[in-house]
Order: structure tokens, then C-alpha cells, then sequence
């Protein structure tokens, strides 16, 4: 047989051109042009010709042909295509034979096809071959395919012309690389046709399509075909199994390698991956967990059949530590099969978060988890996967081996939530990067609750994460640096996700007793940023970490619950929580955040009219004891200003949150924090709020443009390069820079624009337009109107990014779209916030998405100088109204939580929207009245009252009579 990587020869000129053309490096020709040519000739002259195409399924075998048939009809050949994929070498054999006879009595202008010719024994093959030539013999032109293993048909017709897998890809890979895509999106398919078909349009910061990950399944079914002899089909199930390794690898689990079979891997079957010294191999998307989930399916036949290597795979995988995809295999092995490694090596699948895993390997075992002594492996189980209580009064471990303290580190994780000494001394001492991290995880937390976030940030900043992979370690490191910068005041860098990937994993349920952490970073964050839903986020955590006895957690809670309190004026109930939370601080050994607690009460019974003594604290002078010198001399602003401490010149760096929280949103107290700031401590803490809008600090939110994916006002997705904002004006962004509204008054491009940018789907036909944009045109020149301002448009966009084209123009369904995939709009934003502010059953969620929508919608839909059909008109009070609703939700929102001046700002807004609406006129008059704002509240009611006499209306309702008869704040709720 011939060297399976290239091609073979026949005749001198016609050997010639295969060699030429199947060469790698020709990677202007596409597949078809490629087959095209040796099937026509180079000069569609050369008389009748054979052509096979050699290659694994998945490589486009059948669409080629296709085309190449498409191309013969049209020269005026007769077309005969047959498929033999299903039959046997035997029929297949017959077949062609009796095509052969057929042939021979036509008029030889014909082109014949075959489909996957099936591997055939010596003497099937001779006879196709001789019924082959017979075809080409009476003047018929013949292209077929057949997998690798059949190749042995080829040595049998030296004379035909072959492609292998390597023409078919190239191309692929060549065509990915001249559209720009990056090396990621070009090593996902690695130039396999039947891949890059399923990637479409997919760019390379979005998520893979459903489409690709079947596309995959059905290659990994394919490349495991039953054609194929057991030695190659165990071979390739081990690859697909392990990913990626080495031949050492694939000894260690097959045994002996076929001979020549890494070769011929690497010629046909790019999904494997095998690297060009043969002595390693990376299958396609080993990384992708959701590429071994489609994949798995498929091999669940062939496992079964070859079972001893799939735990062969599974061990191999434990012993090169990539467990993640070990536990996948060991699920599939079931029970039994794999609770001996699974329990020698617990740690490492607990680590991946493969908790179900270990635990049925522990029930398989002897071993109890609800009596006396436990093993560590139990003990770290309980204590990862349950919220609750895992020890009675005192865990009893049992330290037996180097592998125990390796699993005790999760307990250890789990006791620092618990405010609890760890077991496991000096981790550090311990080999592997699940020790380091986990090392660096207790001393990140112990500098954490004692006070010292600064150092905590260079602790963790000196211990990058090494690995790409979530971990549950990594997952905490990332966590501790998201907490450490917070309370820093450091800014987040852009498109960084990995605390909320971090928080997902932890918030798993399989992950439940260490949810405490992702809580915490979550509830820190909401206090720190002023989100709206801090309270509600510090109730539910105080409830579950008090039943779950994370004492840690529950200390964070009721102080962030106590800061959320002042906020809202509810000083009596901070001043509750403070103590809470010095008390159980106390028991817990928690000094530092009793301090706080205790500065936190301080400022509640300030609050609440009571004399506080002007003394010295006892205690470290360190930045929190600055803290509370500059909060004592605030209250003796107040009090007696001889009495007051002198405040540090030093800027409290570890405590500079602490600043930040007092001086926000306390109303007259955060002002007097600030009158004795001194003059360094204003600087500092100008840099950590720098941007902020000062009418928010009562209650930031997450902004819009976090809420939409955005980067900066009023959209700035670097990934959506077009912005169109619509809302209180017309103005259109190129990658930031806006557009001169000089280019956009051309040939009404303003009016065309905006009506399509409106439009359901971004999409109108083109007789739409004209009776929208010129209705005074008729469709000729209409259409030709429409073509000048798409063009006056691409042209203005050209000027900033000529790459940029957000047109999509069909002509078969005369129709004009843009792209929203390059283009976004402020009023698909708006919809999205008002609509879930007015649906969310959650008071916290549906205000947050209120304020967002109010901070929106800077004004009414922009009318454009053309609006025939009157379109633009209808959305606009479509949108007066959507905002209305979402100040009234966001306004009873507002009075449930408390928050009676926001309550009121909104419910105004929703009357300047439309002052007919009685919902928001309620809203209005309760939060006056619960405002004490009685007369404001009378005043607002007549003016209602009067508009509807004047509108013709009927007289106020019930409902609205009864709240005005109401005497102080009205129960919540609007009816």
C-alpha cells in the first residue's frame, strides 16, 4: 500500500495534477474547486477521468460530490448517483458491476457517482475495480468515496485520482484564517467542514452554539464506525476517552498499538489530533466539558463492549490528575467499578466538584457518616456538601495519612465560615497546588477578619491562579481577591468574570455547605456598591448561616443588615443587629468585627437621641480605632465640639470601606462624618467613589450598562461595536465615537434608521420603507431612495471602522435588516428594565430595575423628521407608557422597603408620563403621608381630582378616597 499521506499517481501528466493539487500548502482551492478540477481536467477537455475521495465521515465527502455532480448536469451530462453507505461489499460489488453493463450501452456522456464504496475482501475488491475501469472505458466520468479502511480498492486502480482528508480541511482552515477569525475559533474545528458548518457566524467571545456540540456528537459517532477492525476501534476509544496524552498513555491502556495506525490517524482523521512526531495526540475540544458531554452519549455502545477500556481510560486520566473528566468515566463504569481509586484519591474529586462521586463510593463502603468517629473523606464530604450543621458538639476525625490532611483542607474551608480553628496544621508543608491554594485561602481570610484587606490583596496578588479550571480551591481564592478589593476600593477590571463563574460554582448544589462564601462576596459587593438589594441579601444569609452555624457568615450579615438600616433610618433595629453581631463575634473569637459592631451601635444610638460617652476606646490603635475617632468627633459636632478626639492625618487604608459606608447615604450623619474628614482621607476616598453619581449614594444599583452587558454610558459593548441611542435624542456610536447628526440628515437616513432599528426583528421589506420614509415617491424610485441612504449610512460608518457593514440586504426577499449582532439600542435595554421592574414579584429587584429604567429613559422616543405611517408615533407612547409602569412598581417597590422619598420621586415620574394614572397618584400620596409630607400629599390629590373633571373622567376611586382618609404610613402594597 501506498504512504497513506499523499496522494496516488497514475499516468505522468495525470499523476502530475494530483500531486500538484492535493499538495497542504494549495490552500486556495476549495474542496469542490479542488475535485472539480481533476474530475473535469484542467481544461474541462481530458476526456473521461476516475476520482476518489478518500476520508473520514464529517469531511464534506458527500457535498463535494454533489457539486461536482451540480457542474456536470450543467455541461450537459447524464447524472447517476448511488448510494452504497448501507449495503454490503457484496451488493455494493453487484451494483457497480451492473451500473458497469448499463454504461456500456449508453453514449458515454455521462457522470456516475458512488456513495461510501464499503470495505470489501480480495475478491469484491477486484471485481469493483474491473467495473470501475469498464465505466471510465465507455467514456463515463466516475467520482467516489470511500472511508480510510476501504483504501485497499485504491491499490487495485493505481490510474485514479485521489483527495485524501488533508484537501479536504485545508481549505477550512485557510478560509477561517482570511476571515480574521482567531486561532481559538480555528482550533475548535481544525478545518473540519462538517464543524465549521455548525459554527455559522459564531464570533469568538460568544458562546458555542448548541449546533456545533451535536455537530461534534455525531463526528465522534462516526469516527467509531463499526467498518472498523477492534484494534483500531479500541485505540480510538481510548483517545476519544483520555483527550489528549502520549503513546505511553495508549500502551498503558490497550496494550499493544497497531502498526502504522498514529500515521494514518494523523493523514485521515484530524479529530484525533496526533502531532507529527507520532508519539502524542490532542483530540479536538478536550477542553470543552460540554464537548465530552455530547460525546460520552455516543461512546456509551462502544464502552460497553470494551469496558476494560474505558477503567483503563478512567485510571490513566487519575494518574495524569485530570479527574474532572475521570469522574465522567467513572459514572459511566456505575458502581463498584471504581470506589477504590475514587476513595484513594477523594480529595482530587472533590476538589473538581465531583461530589456525588465521592459520596457513592463512601456508601459503598464501610464506613458511617452519622455515628462516632468518621473518616476525614467523610468528614470533608459533609462538610462541602451540607448547609447544615455537620457536627453535633465536636467532629472526631480520624488522621491516618497524608491523603487524610488533604481532605481535612475542605473541612478546614468549610470551619472558617464556622469562625473555627482549622484542623490541618501548616498546609503549606504539604505537597500539590490544592494545598497552596488552600494555605493561601485560610491566611487570605484570617487577614480578611482581622482587619487587614491590604494585605490580604498582596497575598493573594503574589498567588495568581494557575489554571484555567474551576476549581473548588480557585473558586475560593477568587472569591477572597473579590472581597480584598472591594474592601480596598480597587476597581474591577474590565470583562472580568471570574468571581461571579467562581460564586456559579460554589452556589452548586452538590456545593451547598461552601455557598456561604459566594453569599458573603455577593452581600459584601451589594453593601459596599449601595445596590438595593443589600437588605434583603443580608436577611436571607443571617437566616441560613444562623441555622447552618456559620458564625462568620452571621457576624458579616447582621453588620451588613445594621449598615442597610441606618440607611433607611431605621436606627432602633441597627442598633439591634450591632449587638447581635457583637455578641456572637464575641463567642467567636471574632475581635475585629466586634469592634465594627460596636462602632455600628455607637452610630445607631446616636441616631436614636442617646448621649454616648467621648472616651478612648480600649483596644489596638490601628485604622479601624481612626475610624472611630473621626466618628466621635462627628457626634461632637452635635454634642460638645471641645469634647472631640483629633482625627489621624493617615489615611485609614484597611478601613477606608468603613469611611466610604459612613459617609453615604446616613443622611445628616454621613455629612458631619464628612465636615471632620481630614483632608488626605477626602482624597483617598474621592479616588474609590470617583464617577459616582451623588443623587444614587442612598441606594446605588447596578448600572445599566453592567445590567446589559455594557461597559460604559450609554451602551459601550466593545463587543457591539454600533450603539443607536434613541431615548430623549437621536445619536448613533461607531465604536465610541459618535456621528456627526450632519451625515445622518442626508437622504433621511435619520428617519430610515431608526424605523428599522424599531421594526420587530430589525427587519422591513423595502416597499415598508418607502411608505414609511417617502411615501410621496412611488416603489421605483422609492427603492432607489432607500439604496441611496443604506449607502449615505455605510459611508459614515466607513469613516470610523470601514470593516463595519450593519446591513443584511436579500434580494430574493426584497427585504432591508440590520445585523444585531453588530448594532444595539437603548430602547431594547429600556423594554428589558421596565418590563422586569414591572413583573418582578421581588420588591428589592423590581426598585433596582426601576431606578436603572428611570436613569434610561433621559426623555420621550425621538420623533424623526419622517413618520408617515405614523409607526414611530405608536412606539413612543408604547415606550411613555412601559416607563409609567415601571415608576409605579418601582415606587410601591420603594414604599415597601422603606424608602418613602424614592417612592415619591418615582410615582412623579409616572405622572409626568401620564397624569390620568390613579396607581401612581396612590403611590404618591402614601409616601407623602409616610414621609410626613401630609399637606403635599392633599395638594397632589386635588390636582388629580381636578385634571379628571377636566378630562370628562369619573371621580377618584375608592381605593384612592381611602388612602387619603389613611392617618400616617399606609400599609403596603397597592391593590
Amino acid at each position: 500500500m501506498k504512504d497513506s499521506k499523499e496522494p496516488i499517481e497514475g499516468a505522468s501528466v495525470v499523476g502530475s495534477a494530483a500531486s500538484i493539487i492535493s499538495r497542504d500548502e494549495e490552500f486556495a482551492w476549495t474542496p469542490y474547486e479542488r475535485v472539480a478540477m481533476l474530475f473535469f481536467g484542467p481544461h474541462g477537455s481530458e476526456g473521461a477521468r476516475m476520482v476518489a475521495i478518500c476520508a473520514e465521515p464529517g469531511m464534506g465527502r458527500h457535498d463535494v460530490i454533489s457539486g461536482v455532480l451540480a457542474q456536470a448536469e450543467r455541461a450537459g451530462l447524464r447524472v447517476t448517483r448511488k448510494g452504497l453507505g448501507s449495503t454490503s461489499a457484496e451488493d455494493a460489488t453487484r451494483i457497480l458491476t451492473r451500473t458497469a453493463r448499463l454504461a456500456e450501452h449508453g453514449d458515454g456522456r455521462a457522470a456516475i457517482a458512488f456513495d461510501d464504496i464499503p470495505a470489501s475482501d480480495e475478491g469484491c475488491i477486484v471485481r469493483q475495480a474491473r467495473a470501475l475501469r469498464r465505466l471510465v472505458s465507455s467514456g463515463a466520468s466516475v467520482i467516489f468515496s470511500i472511508a480510510p479502511e476501504a483504501r485497499q480498492l485504491l491499490e487495485e486502480i493505481p490510474e485514479c485520482l485521489v483527495v485524501w482528508s488533508s484537501g479536504l480541511v485545508s481549505h477550512g482552515i485557510a478560509a477561517a484564517e482570511r476571515r480574521g477569525d482567531s486561532h481559538e475559533m480555528r482550533s475548535l474545528t481544525r478545518g473540519i467542514p462538517s464543524l465549521m458548518r455548525s459554527l455559522g457566524d459564531t464570533k469568538a467571545s460568544s458562546a458555542l452554539p448548541q449546533a456545533f456540540y451535536d455537530a461534534f456528537g455525531e463526528l465522534v459517532a462516526a469516527s467509531v464506525r463499526r467498518s472498523l477492525t477492534d484494534e483500531e476501534l479500541r485505540l480510538r476509544l481510548a483517545m476519544l476517552l483520555l483527550g489528549r496524552g502520549t503513546v505511553e498513555d495508549l500502551i498503558g491502556v490497550i496494550g499493544k498499538l497497531p502498526q502504522d495506525v498514529m500515521a494514518s490517524l494523523r493523514a485521515d482523521a484530524p479529530l484525533f489530533g496526533v502531532a507529527s512526531s507520532l508519539e502524542s495526540f490532542e483530540c479536538l475540544c478536550c477542553h470543552l466539558p460540554l464537548a465530552l458531554s455530547a460525546a460520552l452519549p455516543r461512546l456509551s455502545a462502544l464502552c460497553s463492549l470494551f469496558p476494560d477500556v474505558l477503567e483503563s481510560s478512567a485510571r490513566m486520566l487519575v494518574s495524569n490528575g485530570e479527574y474532572r473528566r475521570a469522574a465522567a468515566l467513572y459514572k459511566m463504569l456505575g458502581c463498584g467499578g471504581s470506589d477504590e481509586v475514587v476513595l484513594a484519591h477523594g480529595a482530587e474529586f472533590l476538589e473538581v466538584g465531583e461530589v456525588s462521586l465521592v459520596r457513592r463510593a463512601l456508601m459503598g463502603s464501610t464506613i458511617d457518616l452519622g455515628r462516632g468517629a468518621v473518616s476525614s473523606l467523610g468528614a470533608a464530604l459533609a462538610a462541602v456538601a451540607r448547609r447544615g450543621k455537620t457536627e453535633k458538639d465536636r467532629l472526631e476525625v480520624s488522621v491516618s495519612a497524608e491523603s487524610d490532611r488533604f481532605a481535612l483542607l475542605f473541612v478546614d474551608a468549610r470551619r472558617v465560615l464556622r469562625a473555627e480553628p482549622p484542623l490541618v496544621s501548616r498546609p503549606e508543608a504539604l505537597p500539590g497546588l490544592l494545598a497552596q491554594r488552600a494555605s493561601v485561602h485560610l491566611e487570605a481570610c484570617s487577614l480578611l477578619a482581622g482587619g487587614h484587606p491590604s494585605a490580604a490583596l498582596r497575598l493573594l496578588v503574589a498567588h495568581p491562579r494557575s489554571s484555567s479550571e474551576m476549581t473548588v480551591s480557585s473558586a475560593l481564592l477568587d472569591l477572597d481577591f473579590e472581597v480584598a478589593r472591594l474592601l480596598v476600593g480597587d476597581r474591577e477590571a474590565r470583562g472580568v468574570s471570574r468571581p461571579d463563574e467562581a460564586a456559579r460554582f460554589l452556589s452548586a448544589t452538590s456545593l451547598e455547605g461552601l455557598s456561604g462564601y459566594a453569599s458573603l462576596a455577593s452581600l459584601i459587593r451589594a453593601v459596599v456598591t449601595g445596590d438595593a438589594s443589600a437588605a434583603a441579601e443580608a436577611d436571607v444569609l443571617m437566616a441560613r448561616s444562623e441555622r447552618s452555624g456559620d458564625r462568620l457568615a452571621q457576624v458579616v450579615a447582621l453588620l451588613a443588615g445594621c449598615v442597610c438600616d441606618l440607611r433607611a433610618k431605621a436606627s432602633a433595629r441597627a442598633n439591634v443587629r450591632s449587638l447581635l453581631a457583637e455578641t456572637v463575634a464575641e463567642k467567636s473569637s471574632l475581635d475585629y468585627l466586634g469592634r465594627v459592631a460596636r462602632l455600628l451601635g455607637d452610630v445607631a444610638r446616636f441616631l436614636m437621641g442617646e448621649t454616648l460617652e467621648m472616651g478612648l476606646e480600649d483596644g489596638p490603635r490601628d485604622d479601624l480605632s481612626a475610624v472611630r475617632s473621626l466618628v466621635r468627633a462627628a457626634m461632637a459636632l452635635r454634642e460638645d465640639a471641645s469634647l472631640a478626639p483629633v482625627v489621624p492625618e493617615d489615611v485609614p487604608r484597611d478601613a477606608l470601606w468603613l469611611v466610604s459606608l459612613l459617609a453615604t447615604g446616613i443622611g445628616e450623619f454621613s455629612g458631619l462624618v464628612r465636615e471632620r474628614m481630614p483632608q488626605g482621607w477626602r482624597r483617598a476616598l474621592a479616588t474609590v467613589e470617583e464617577g459616582e453619581d451623588e443623587r444614587m449614594r442612598d441606594g446605588r444599583d447596578v448600572s445599566v450598562c453592567e445590567l446589559a452587558g455594557l461597559d460604559r454610558p450609554p451602551l459601550g459593548d466593545p463587543t457591539v461595536p454600533i450603539e443607536v441611542t434613541l431615548l430623549g435624542g437621536f445619536a448613533v456610536y461607531v465604536r465610541g465615537v459618535r456621528i456627526a447628526d450632519s451625515k445622518l440628515e442626508q437622504r433621511s437616513a435619520k428617519s430610515m434608521l431608526e424605523y428599522l432599528v424599531l421594526r420587530h426583528g430589525a427587519c422591513a421589506k423595502r416597499f415598508q420603507l418607502v411608505e414609511q420614509v417617502w411615501p410621496d415617491c412611488d416603489y421605483v424610485s422609492g427603492f432607489n431612495r432607500a439604496y441611496q441612504a443604506t449607502s449615505s449610512l455605510r459611508a459614515a460608518i466607513a469613516e470610523i471602522d470601514p470593516s463595519l457593514d450593519p446591513f443584511l440586504a436579500s434580494r430574493s426577499s426584497r427585504e432591508v435588516s440590520l445585523d444585531m449582532g453588530l448594532v444595539r439600542c437603548d430602547v431594547d435595554v429600556f423594554r428589558a428594565l421596565a418590563r422586569e421592574a414591572s413583573d418582578s414579584r421581588d420588591p428589592a429587584r423590581s426598585l433596582t430595575m426601576a431606578r436603572q429604567a428611570e436613569r434610561l429613559y433621559a426623555g420621550d422616543l425621538y420623533l424623526p423628521p419622517v413618520d408617515a405611517l405614523g409607526y414611530v408615533s405608536s412606539v413612543r407612547d408604547e415606550l411613555k407608557e412601559l416607563y409609567a409602569d415601571a415608576m409605579v412598581a418601582g415606587g410601591d417597590a420603594a414604599l415597601r422597603l422603606g424608602q418613602e422619598r424614592t417612592a415619591a420621586r418615582l410615582a412623579a415620574n409616572a405622572l409626568m408620563a401620564n397624569d390620568l394614572r390613579e396607581d401612581a397618584v396612590i403611590v404618591l400620596v402614601r409616601a407623602l403621608r409616610a414621609s410626613g409630607r401630609a399637606v403635599e400629599a392633599d395638594r397632589q390629590y386635588r390636582h388629580y381630582n381636578n385634571r379628571l373633571r377636566r378630562a370628562g373622567k369619573h371621580t377618584p376611586s375608592g381605593r384612592l378616597k381611602q388612602v387619603m382618609e389613611e392617618v400616617g404610613p399606609a400599609s403596603p402594597g397597592v391593590s
